[in-house]
């Protein structure tokens, strides 16, 4: 875990993170929830997000988390594969099941906005509550694909 951790950092440093990291921040400070777990609440909301416009950048990601040729992918097969093996994990499935009340979205989505640094970040715009507000929703309600 010590080494996953430094080679993860190693990465971040080099390459930055995106919306996820920035989301799951008002989570932390609200309900501590851990924030490697809160970071993967909202990966697929922002995976989804982020593919559209980048479709084939997407397609080659989903290939080399399936094996199959980029052609052979859907842009958001990746997400089935980190839902599979979150399912392994028994990991928690969405902002809901970690006690989140939904009520507070609408603060948390706001508050989001001002992590701008890593906003800045992700490959599609996020700079208002109507960016991600939907993501905060999407979060709260998902449901594994890998059931």
């Amino acid at each position: 875990m010590l080494l996953g951790s430094h080679l993860a950092g190693l990465a971040f440093s080099n390459a930055g993170v995106t919306a996820a990291h920035a989301l799951a921040y008002p989570l932390g400070a609200r309900y501590h929830i851990p924030h490697g777990v809160s970071v993967l609440l909202f990966l697929p909301a922002v995976l989804e997000f982020n593919a559209i416009g980048s479709e084939e950048r997407f397609r080659e990601l989903s290939s080399l988390c399936t094996g199959r040729s980029p052609d052979q992918c859907e842009p958001t097969d990746v997400i089935g594969e980190i839902d599979r093996l979150c399912a392994e994990l028994n990991l928690p499935e969405n902002l809901a099941t970690v006690g989140v009340e939904k009520a507070l979205i609408p603060e948390f989505a706001q508050a989001a906005l001002g992590v701008q640094r890593i906003l800045r970040n992700n490959p599609r715009e996020i700079s208002t509550i109507e960016h991600t507000r939907p993501l905060y929703e999407r979060a709260y309600s998902y449901e594994r694909s890998s059931k």
